[in-house]
């Protein structure tokens, strides 16, 4: 059986000997002929997962673990990692393989014996062998033999950019730009400038767009969670731009525009309250009718746990035969208040008559 998972590592070359981080697009392959000491998850983040966090520590790659698959052809090279877990000899195998266009190929391998291990000594031989498989990819001597440009790699990289930004990858498209405004601030002002601009403002307003987009249909907490990110997104990016009138313009209509949707929301909230509400305003008013007073508290919070139970008392009073409840719907953390009078019971926000006046407490 194999298993392919697909790796986006995305990293930068800023000198000519190669001191800094790579760029690399990497394939993983686990290999078991139907043995499964451990589950696949348990085989992956043992071994793969430890290799690839080995190479993210060590500061020769950066890596973005977004599980998209590889991209197109933006990245400085390709990293191969195969797994291997023979059943007749009872080893795990663990190899990978650097390539860099008109490079040296770089190759690193390890291997353990597992017999008679348990569960738990085969993870930690999984673990040992991805350790030492990334500690073996030296790229220390491929600057006698490759020189990629800073400009080039720079190129490659904001290709990058664009393909997670377009995938939903905000936060690896973030890490990338500012790992390349940190190493270009000398000699190489331009890519330093591209890249501080995406992060001032075409950044964070995608991601902003994006974040409402992603929401599915009627999904009120998610909804309402998207607007916050967006107002946090559009502020980060007014507080960003303050030197640049067009775009505070441009921000401030789609804060309106934010405005807007969120009364709507909070009307389509209010609508799904007041209808999970009717059945108990329906028994709280045969109630009254039975017996011409207003049940108490107790039979109240009875009533509204078995017809709506999503909902709570925050208050109740009875007054010269009126009566406010005010409840509370857990899913959105909002509250609906009824009023009665000896003969009837509204809501107080959605019904057209008009509100009697506040009553003080008693």
């Amino acid at each position: 059986m194999r298993v392919i998972l697909f790796f986006l590592l995305s990293v930068f070359f800023s000198t000519i000997a190669l001191s800094e981080p790579i760029s690399l697009v990497a394939q993983s392959s686990i290999s078991t002929d139907g043995w499964f000491p451990l589950s696949e998850d348990e085989i992956k983040a043992a071994g793969i997962n430890t290799a690839l966090s080995e190479l993210n520590s060590n500061g020769r790659f950066i890596v973005v673990d977004s599980n998209i698959g590889p991209a197109s052809t933006s990245y400085a090279g390709t990293l191969q990692i195969e797994l291997f877990l023979v059943n007749a000899a009872e080893l795990v195998k663990l190899s990978a393989k650097l390539q860099l266009p008109d490079c040296a190929t770089l190759f690193s391998a390890a291997s353990v014996s597992v017999r008679g291990m348990d569960q738990q000594g085969i993870f930690e031989a999984l673990k040992q062998v991805g350790k030492q498989v990334a500690d073996g990819l030296d790229t220390s001597n491929l600057a006698d033999n490759c020189a990629p440009t800073t400009s080039l790699a720079s190129a490659a990289l904001f290709e990058s950019v664009r393909e997670l930004m377009q995938l939903g990858g905000y936060s690896e498209a973030r890490s990338i730009l500012r790992y390349i405004a940190d190493v270009t601030t000398h000699g190489h002002s331009r890519w330093h400038s591209v890249a501080v601009d995406e992060l001032r403002f075409h950044l964070p307003i995608a991601e902003a767009e994006t974040a409402v987009r992603q929401v599915a249909e009627g999904d009120f907490i998610a909804m309402r969670a998207a607007y916050a990110k967006q107002e946090d997104l559009y502020s980060q990016s007014i507080a960003a731009n303050t030197h640049d009138a067009v775009r505070i313009e441009a921000i401030e209509i789609r804060l309106d525009e934010l405005a807007i949707n969120r009364d709507t929301l909070k009307k389509k909230i209010w609508n799904a309250s007041v209808a999970a509400l009717q059945q108990f305003r329906q028994e709280l008013q045969v109630l009254h009718s039975n017996s011409e007073q207003w049940p108490t508290e107790d039979i109240l919070r009875t009533h509204l746990e078995l017809l709506a139970p999503a909902f709570s008392i925050v208050n109740y009073r009875i007054k010269d035969g009126g009566m406010e409840l005010t409840v509370k719907d857990s899913r959105y953390a909002d509250e609906a208040t009824f009023f009665g009078d000896r003969t009837d019971l509204f809501f107080a926000e959605s019904d057209v008559r008009p509100l009697p006046p506040r009553r003080s407490n008693p």
